[in-house]
């Protein structure tokens, strides 16, 4: 991920007034904690041996504005790029320098620095019963994505993987766009490279949602059929902007429903939906849009920490336990929504060995680190954000730890994290006063899960632990680690939001994923020194490589490509029909528990088959008609019956059983049957042998084999 150097800039940030006082909020700040801690750290960065200041490289920002053409205008007449979102939303990519200029225009409301976030097929599709939409023993059914664009935000393409390339080698790929920097455009050439990034993700996310189907290798993905759409992102949530509304933009001028992937994100943030990020981005979920999101992978991580007061003046210290990184960063919000100071907060220096802290004075603070104190304007909560360094705090001592006090009144209720499981974790030191205990709840990914409306995902294992790879050696997983075949993998992070509504909605297959790998990544290695390779395709003289990766990474593209099928039905569906969607068929079985809903796994497992039939029901209601199928019937195949799904409205329907040698077993006739009613033939006390089932209705005729054992 791409370093950003800045100088400084007055960006209200408020330390202390002096020895032991608490931080004062700023109430008018014009600018987000994250744009003065950053302009402040890369302030020190950039001072050079003469105390000359280096060359200001660029720094992305999202700026939320009264009047946006005219924020727009005036950062391109000063020379720096900026795309314009919607009325009241612009991106810009400008030097530090220039932020403060921009802070005093009238027409700019508040301005957020552009956030990094990070990257957190066979057996998925069975377990997910993709299978039964895409083909049984000798079946054929009509949902493979065709006619829908998935759009996938990432890092590590391959771009021409054959994955991705249809049956006469072409891409099928819409566009790519390496969006490495803000001057970089969408390109319908693809590649043959990889992108700038390196490792696999991409490539592996992609082809779960909607890898193709290469010879007699069953490593595809969900939507086999959808177009593709690949932006190799710098995962800067005003470049993630940029990409949802390009996607948005090129499907309405295709006709096509859209399902967007985001496969990474951040545990900085309010986790309540309200950042202008998850507002602009909400508007990216609409009728024929849905935005997918891994959940994220700290389901066992103490990131998080909470306390409600139950008395006046009551206090309390939070502990941060580091594991070697030069920096801490912990983000605190109160969660009073009223634009008001409730809480008392001070940093302290803990010594683990006297037991004793140290709140040090605003002198020391400053040669430390970074502190702000402001009242948010989304939500109108208090936040406040620290980045201290931790050999500046910690000196020669290795008893050091950070801490912070916090004193409210009788209800008042703090939240705090820590980004991601590098910066450290919140735990109770032993014998430390009135500790708050870190835990792995609450953290529903910034950046993707915690937009209002995106389907935030969950992770489930459903392969098992134990594998061969293509080299033939055997290896194992920790089921600790990924999660016995069946259970929610201990990796998936756990709700619940802070926002309206339920995340994680539903579990996909997430531990121990098959499918492709990029082999063009400046780090690969294709030998069998690599435990991970599960499958190498040769098209021509080119190998093409599959292996194994586990995460909310993998969940996430394996319910955007069922997505996609589902859209294929019903290219209308809201996103609050897809959740309707998954409320009513999600699978809840002994690993998730009965209940309706929890914070480990939403609703339960996803249920491609159950959900298509449901999408059939809605569009039948008037929401709209299938699209891109010509298929009358959808079928899945039982062990002893075979269930035949509607895909429209018919006058009649003949279903006739015939033997192998043509004698009529069975027949039956339907009335007039609607889009989405499923008829069971049953093929119980059958002699076991071949058999064909022919559909009629007025539109078409079909013919399928069936094996009975």
């Amino acid at each position: 991920m791409k370093r950003r150097i800045l100088t400084t800039a007055v960006l209200g940030c408020l330390l202390f007034a002096g020895i032991q006082a608490q931080i004062v909020v700023d109430k008018n700040a014009k600018c987000n904690p994250f744009v003065s801690t950053v302009v402040s750290q890369a302030a020190q960065a950039t001072q050079g041996l003469n105390g000359k200041t280096a060359v200001v490289a660029e720094q992305a920002i999202i700026i939320d504005c009264y009047d946006a053409e005219t924020v727009c205008k005036a950062i391109s007449k000063a020379g720096y790029e900026a795309t314009f979102i919607d009325a009241t939303t612009v991106t810009a990519t400008v030097p530090a320098t220039y932020i403060a200029t921009l802070s005093e225009m009238s027409e700019v409301k508040y301005i957020s620095a552009s956030m990094p976030f990070r990257p957190f097929m066979e057996a998925s599709r069975k377990a997910s019963k993709v299978d039964d939409i895409h083909n049984g023993t000798d079946l054929e059914t009509p949902f493979t994505g065709k006619g829908v664009i998935v759009g996938v935000i990432d890092q590590g393409f391959q771009f021409k993987h054959c994955a991705f390339l249809n049956e006469d080698g072409e891409s099928r790929a819409l566009a790519i766009w390496k969006h490495k920097n803000a001057y970089s455009r969408p390109t319908t050439i693809i590649p043959n490279t990889g992108d700038e990034f390196q490792g696999s993700h991409a490539t592996h996310v992609t082809n779960i949602a909607c890898g193709s189907q290469v010879g007699s290798n069953k490593l595809y993905g969900m939507a086999p059929e959808a177009d593709i759409v690949m932006i190799s992102s710098t995962f800067d949530n005003a470049r993630v902007m940029e990409e949802a509304k390009y996607i948005s933009e090129l499907a309405a001028s295709e006709g096509k429903p859209y399902v967007i992937n985001m496969s990474f994100g951040s545990q900085q943030g309010p986790h309540d939906g309200t950042t202008k990020y998850d507002q602009t981005m909400k508007k990216y979920g609409k009728a024929g849009g849905i935005l997918v999101a891994a959940m994220g992978n700290e389901g066992t991580d103490n990131l998080h920490t909470t306390c409600t007061f139950e008395e006046d003046e009551e206090s309390v210290n939070i502990f941060v336990k580091d594991i070697g990184q030069s920096t801490i960063f912990v983000d605190l919000w109160g969660q009073a929504a009223d634009g008001k100071q409730h809480l008392q907060v001070r940093p302290f220096v803990y010594n683990i060995s006297t037991k004793s802290r140290d709140f040090k004075n605003d002198s020391f603070w400053k040669s430390c680190g970074n502190i702000t104190a402001t009242i948010d304007p989304n939500n109108k909560k208090e936040n406040y954000y620290f980045a201290i360094q931790v050999a500046a705090m910690r000196g020669s001592s290795t008893n050091l730890i950070f801490g912070v006090e916090i004193t409210g009144n009788t209800d008042d209720t703090f939240h705090a994290w820590i980004g991601q499981p590098e910066f450290g974790s919140f735990y109770k030191p032993i014998g430390a006063p009135n500790a708050v205990s870190g835990d792995s709840e609450y953290c529903v990914g910034e950046g993707g899960a915690a937009i209002p409306n995106a389907i935030a995902v969950g992770s489930y294992n459903a392969v098992g632990t134990s594998f061969k790879n293509y080299f033939d050696k055997s290896f194992s997983y920790p089921s600790s680690s990924v999660g016995s075949k069946g259970q929610i993998s201990p990796f998936s992070s756990k709700g619940p939001y802070l926002g309206e509504g339920y995340k994680p909605l539903v579990v996909a297959p997430g531990s121990c994923v098959n499918s492709a790998f990029n082999s063009k990544s400046s780090d690969w290695d294709g030998s069998s020194n690599n435990p991970l390779i599960m499958d190498i395709v040769t098209v021509g003289s080119t190998k093409y490589y599959y292996g194994l990766a586990s995460g909310t990474s993998m969940a996430s593209p394996a319910m955007t490509g069922i997505i996609a099928l589902w859209l294929q039905a019903n290219p209308q569906l809201t996103p609050e029909n897809v959740e309707e969607i998954i409320r009513k068929t999600a699978v809840r079985d002994n690993y998730t528990g009965s209940d309706e809903w929890n914070a480990r796994r939403g609703y339960g497992k996803v249920d491609a088959y159950a959900g298509l039939q449901e999408a059939l029901r809605m569009a039948a209601d008037g929401i709209h008609g299938v699209y891109g199928s010509e298929e009358p019937v959808t079928l899945l195949k039982g062990s002893d019956a075979w269930r035949i799904l509607f895909n429209s409205h018919e006058d009649y329907a003949r279903i006739n059983v015939y033997s192998s040698t043509g004698q009529l077993v069975r027949s039956q006739s339907i009335e007039a049957p609607r889009q989405g009613q499923e008829v069971i033939t049953d093929f119980a006390g059958q002699q076991p042998g071949v058999y064909l089932i022919n559909i009629t209705t007025p539109k078409a005729t079909l013919t399928r084999k069936v094996m009975v054992q």
